[in-house]
């Protein structure tokens, strides 16, 4: 069997060489009025903060990836699979070379750090 079987409208199977790949149609669910306003606001003030994060990082350190795009991506860091350590790395600006981050240390204290885990 090769090629898509397209049994249901659902769920699609790609079978390639010695593997296959499972694909499911996402399920949208509708807001209310209301709360669709409100996930607007809050997706532009996202935008819009993250765009400032991306800002101050690159001042700050005075270098970006090439083709960077911003992003919250927050993560244990490196030092965290240490006992009792408390490291936290957010990616907020990421390209083809890698990611910068801002870390928060255990005492509440943070930096930025390119590339991150660097």
């Amino acid at each position: 069997m090769s090629g898509i079987n397209e049994s249901t409208d659902a769920v699609k199977h790609v079978v390639g060489p010695a593997s296959a790949v499972k694909h499911v149609a996402p399920y949208r669910y509708p807001l209310a009025e209301a709360d669709a306003a409100r996930m607007a606001e809050l997706s532009a003030e996202i935008a819009d903060r993250l765009a400032e994060m991306e800002r101050i990082f690159t001042v700050t350190t005075g270098e970006a990836p090439r083709d960077a795009a911003p992003r919250f991506v927050p993560a244990p860091g490196h030092a965290a699979a240490e006992a009792d350590s408390d490291v936290t790395y957010v990616e907020i600006i990421c390209g083809p070379e890698g990611c910068g981050c801002y870390v928060t240390l255990a005492d509440g204290t943070g930096f930025c750090e390119y590339p991150c885990g660097g």
